[in-house]
């Protein structure tokens, strides 16, 4: 696991158990945005991790693929919102 995923990981998991959907839902969108960096950047492209404004921009347009069970109805309604959200707000497909 790279860095960047592994402290996005680590974010989520220190989440409350009971955290509101606003926040829920922007730990997701970080980590749908930072694993999207980590998977489709070339390795030849270097962007500074601390220059959100320029990650934000290597991601748009983008397409990144995000793979669940999809066995749980509202589970994945929830995915297909933030999914909606990450585009709207990213124009990451």
């Amino acid at each position: 696991m790279t860095g960047a995923v592994s402290a996005a990981v680590s974010a989520w998991e220190s989440l409350p158990v009971m955290a509101s959907r606003k926040s829920v839902s922007t730990g997701l969108l970080a980590i749908a945005v930072t694993s999207l960096i980590c998977i489709t950047m070339p390795a030849k492209a270097q962007i500074d991790p601390g220059n959100w404004s320029a990650v934000l921009e290597q991601a748009r347009g983008q397409n990144f693929y995000f793979n669940t069970w999809g066995g749980e109805a509202r589970i994945n309604r929830y995915l297909t919102w933030v999914a909606e959200q990450v585009h709207e707000q990213f124009d990451i497909t």
